[in-house]
């Protein structure tokens, strides 16, 4: 099974000069929690999530609408994955990582699409219709063990 088969393909975006607060309003309207950054030639640059939001507020002590999409993202490192890639290959990137949801992007780097935890899930579960699991659920383990672990925080 290919990451095109499962990805989210209406993907809501922002912009590196976004507000904070502007994202943050767009998050709560489509009830997500997250929204891919990308250029003026959509191009993914970046994610943003409710964390980075709310972190980045209070370590900076700014208000929302003082702080840019840009100022969250400096310095990101984007992991991303193409349509055509088996999920397993997804499922190690985001594992390996410790992220989440995953920016789907073309050859040229433009959003196609977005891959998340919730996507493998609806997949790894039964469903009407469906003899088989598309993702085997234990298969999933590793992952969630990986992005719900604790980290330790780095000390100043």
């Amino acid at each position: 099974m290919n990451v095109r088969e499962i990805m989210s393909k209406e993907v809501k975006s922002t912009n590196p000069d976004s507000t904070l607060a502007s994202v943050a309003n767009a998050m709560w309207s489509e009830n997500i929690g997250s929204l891919p950054v990308v250029d003026s030639q959509g191009k993914a640059v970046g994610i943003v999530t409710d964390r980075d939001i709310s972190m980045s507020s209070f370590l900076n002590h700014k208000s929302l609408w003082e702080l840019r999409v840009q100022d969250v993202i400096h310095g990101q490192k984007l992991w991303s994955c193409h349509p055509d890639d088996p999920v397993e290959k997804a499922l190690d990137l985001m594992q390996e990582h410790e992220v989440r949801r995953l920016p789907v992007v073309d050859q040229k780097g433009r959003l196609v699409g977005l891959l998340s935890l919730g996507d493998l899930v609806s997949v790894a579960s039964p469903g009407a219709g469906r003899k088989k699991m598309a993702v085997p659920l234990h298969s999933l383990d590793p992952l969630l063990k990986a992005v719900f672990a604790h980290h330790e925080m780095a000390h100043a």
